[in-house]
């Protein structure tokens, strides 16, 4: 399994700003920004908004429901096909979210396809929140993961790959090639910008068109779990060396602990905040943004330690990743237009 350099997941994972307290500052003279700026005020303009770029983005998938009680009979039709044509560990529905990092472009966070849509667009915006924190936060709050995608620049990169495939229809009927042994005919789908496609066809098109690496295959020969398969063994994808159990090659103690923050003890009230305080939009825009990129940061970097480890500690790891990003962009205050 590939992993990052240490110079790599310092320039990834650790803090963007311009200025920070030399004890929080790597020994690596190359590190870099990769998720924009943390609870610093250095790391803020005028208006408030966060600067610099972003060079992750994350794959958000779910697992399958326990109950179809609240399924159409058609809806369990597609739930037991998905499940039918997937290898373990089962996942029924991917979707990417982008972080606003330095904003969100209007609204650009989330990026999905659903059968039964006018096509794959950009969802939960202005009159769509409502109906977005039940889908997201009620009904399926339990069941997200998420897994990050690094690479430079990625969050524009990967903006304006989804803008490329706005409006493509959901094909229920490309799933039987992201299935053995029909995947061999995978290549026969068109996989241009705006062709049709399922959930992972969608994203991976798009993923890979934003530069992610390790997704070789076309676009139409992924389902919701080779896919995270794929991406979860990539998750040090921007470096070269060997993983290790326990920890990641050639990260020292002193490298690793410049990706903690930079307030410790702020940051884990607002983790804390974000697991497990009562849904409210008031609680999260009182953190604010630079709060909450500080947890999503470390929690990021959680996901990373896990990879080579446990698949339940990795599991736990990408949960709480994936609630705590869902509710900070879902709960955050808009960018102004």
């Amino acid at each position: 399994m590939v992993s990052l350099k240490s110079t790599e997941l310092c320039r990834l994972l650790r803090n963007g700003v311009e200025a920070v307290p030399t004890h929080a500052v790597a020994t690596a003279e190359d590190v870099e920004v990769a998720i924009g700026a943390p609870s610093v005020s250095s790391g803020m303009d005028s208006s408030g908004d966060l600067r610099g770029q972003c060079d992750v983005s994350y794959a958000l998938f779910l697992e399958p429901a326990d109950s179809h009680d609240h399924m159409t009979r058609f809806e369990y039709a597609i739930d037991q096909t998905i499940r039918f044509f997937s290898p373990t560990p089962g996942m029924v529905h991917v979707e990417l979210v982008v972080p606003p990092i330095p904003h969100s472009d209007g609204g650009k966070i989330h990026f999905a396809t659903y059968y039964g849509s006018h096509g794959a667009n950009w969802q939960n915006r202005n009159d769509e929140t409502s109906e977005g924190l039940d889908f997201y936060l009620l009904l399926n709050g339990a069941k997200w993961r998420a897994v990050p995608v690094f690479g430079a620049d990625m969050a524009n990169r990967l903006r304006d790959a989804c803008d490329t495939n706005v409006n493509s229809a959901y094909a229920l009927s490309m799933y039987p090639t992201s299935a053995r042994p029909l995947r061999t005919f995978a290549w026969l789908w068109g996989d241009s910008p705006g062709h049709k496609g399922h959930c992972a066809t969608l994203t991976s098109r798009a993923l890979r068109a934003a530069g992610a690496r390790g997704l070789v295959q076309p676009s139409a020969w992924y389902c919701p779990s080779s896919l995270f398969t794929t991406l979860t063994s990539h998750i040090g994808l921007a470096g070269g060396g060997v993983q290790e159990p326990g920890g990641l090659r050639g990260v020292s103690a002193a490298e690793r602990a410049s990706l903690e923050s930079v307030d410790v003890d702020t940051c884990n009230a607002t983790i804390e905040a974000l697991l497990h305080a009562p849904l409210s939009h008031t609680a999260v825009r009182e953190l604010g943004d630079a709060k909450c990129v500080d947890a999503i940061r470390h929690l990021t970097g959680r996901v990373v330690d896990t990879v080579g480890g446990d698949p339940m500690v990795a599991r736990a790891a990408q949960k709480e990743l994936a609630t705590a990003l869902l509710k900070w962009v879902l709960l955050r205050t808009p960018d102004a237009a």
